[in-house]
């Protein structure tokens, strides 16, 4: 029988991996949920084991054990939530909005269902703007909960064309979404400086040591940068061929290194505990992110391309080169005014985005990824910079030139990559399965008379 705190923890793993975006720990998890379910089926566990599938792109298999348990829990808000999640992630736009309305159903106070169904909806009259404002009306919600009824909101004045209530109703949920953050710039401007520092020493980040890539190991491409610059779009592309296969956004690469390289409260010590690294330490890091990559993917990763698109990893980039020297970095860039505010319309599920619902902390944080983007550039020759709106302009020039700097071959499929049948787990996951349009980067000047002043002149 499976122990009761037994299964808790397992819960647990999951609920904590999901928000450190770390799933290393998810294999311990899998044959807990699958014994439990044996000794007794229900949806709160089903739902566990499906959002795990679903969290390591085994999304089919979720699917299946989701639609399975409907059949037995006709009326489980929690599965069809589950299920409608699963179908965005394969870009199945009409069955994620049937699960998703079918969970409201079951469960009317299901914010976050409403909300990603109203994300998925672009039509100009949407069923349930009536309904959103009711639960507004009669019930006493929590933070969270208006944050995703205010953005659902958000979402349906901006299919109507109305972008001023549209803009009214974004801010009041990132106003609710801030009162769940903490944001301070702190840590990255300290953490700023002291790499600056190192990499000013005669080594810095290009320490003796000269690793090569062993041949069985797989070759790494890391995409950085900031939320909303086309990331999400770069990794779909990517991963056309079979032999590329994408990491999304997991904090396996900064959890993989010593403690002493992820705590700044003590600047001499981390300079010390730098200037004192052995070849041994960088093996050990080394060999830790790779086991932890390999099991994420449950596979060989002889003759890979491995893509980690961790966006903060912009941070992490000396001690990339330093342990993988010839991993590829991409960094992603579009006109800052359209991430901006494509960030700022984002209802994020998590909270670990937390400069995004104001534009001053956003602004703040803009600053400090293009201190990093300078500071790396100087010190490795071969970062790349891909460009998203020379991207929307040309696209076969300009993936032709990102393939020639990664050493990859060409080919058609590169242009059809809307078509890839790979799941997707940010908040992109619908906008990749189109084929580009000119217009993306230009959607925040609906909004021009309505935002503050100073918001062309900071971004």
């Amino acid at each position: 029988m499976v122990n009761s705190s037994l299964l808790s923890d397992a819960q647990a793993i999951i609920k904590k991996a999901d928000y450190e975006s770390d799933y290393t720990h998810f294999f311990d998890v899998e044959n807990i949920l699958i014994r439990a379910l044996e000794e007794e089926k229900k949806p709160e566990t089903i739902a566990q084991l499906a959002h795990y599938y679903s969290r390591l792109d085994r999304v089919d298999e979720a699917i299946s054990l989701l639609l399975a348990a409907l059949q037995i829990f006709k009326k489980s808000d929690l599965l069809y939530a589950n299920l409608g999640v699963a179908y965005t992630r394969t870009g199945d736009k009409q069955k994620a909005k049937q699960a998703f309305i079918n969970a409201i159903h079951c469960k009317a106070l299901d914010t976050q269902s409403i909300y990603n169904y109203c994300v998925l909806d672009k039509g100009r009259e949407n069923k349930l703007e009536s309904f959103i404002y009711e639960i507004l009306k009669r019930y006493s919600l929590t933070n969270k909960d208006k944050a995703n009824l205010y953005y659902s909101l958000g979402e349906i004045f901006h299919n109507k064309g109305d972008y001023k209530q549209a803009y009214e109703y974004f801010s009041k949920g990132a106003q609710e979404k801030e009162t769940l953050c903490n944001y301070s710039n702190t840590v990255i401007e300290l953490k700023y400086l002291v790499y600056k520092l190192i990499s000013s020493t005669i080594d810095g980040f290009k320490k003796k040591f000269h690793l090569k890539r062993d041949e069985l190991e797989p070759e790494l491409i890391f995409i950085v940068g900031v939320p909303r610059s086309g990331s999400t779009l770069l990794e779909q592309i990517l991963s056309v061929k079979e032999n590329v296969l994408g990491l999304g956004e997991t904090t396996y690469f900064p959890a993989s290194l010593n403690k002493k390289f992820t705590n700044f409260d003590s600047t001499d010590n981390f300079i010390k505990a730098f200037t004192e690294l052995t070849l041994d330490e960088i093996h050990e890091m080394k060999i830790a992110y790779l086991s932890k990559i390999t099991q994420h993917l449950n596979q060989n990763l002889s003759g890979k391309i491995i893509i980690d698109k961790l966006l903060g990893n912009f941070e992490n980039i000396g001690f990339i080169k330093l342990l993988f020297p010839e991993a590829k970095i991409i960094f992603t860039q579009r006109e800052p005014k359209a991430s901006a505010w494509s960030s700022f319309r984002i209802n994020f599920k998590n909270t670990n985005v937390p400069y995004s619902y104001s534009f001053e902390n956003m602004n703040s944080y803009y600053d400090a990824y293009n201190n990093f983007k300078v500071l790396w550039e100087k010190n490795f020759e071969d970062i790349i910079t891909f460009n998203y709106d020379k991207l929307i302009s040309n696209p076969e020039l300009e993936i032709n030139k990102l393939l020639k700097e990664l050493g990859i071959d060409w080919d058609s499929k590169y242009l059809n990559f809307h078509n890839s049948k790979k799941s997707v787990q940010s908040a992109s996951a619908m906008q990749v399965r189109r084929a580009l349009y000119k217009d993306s980067s230009s959607s925040w000047k609906y909004y021009h008379d309505y935002l503050p002043e100073d918001f062309i002149s900071i971004f």
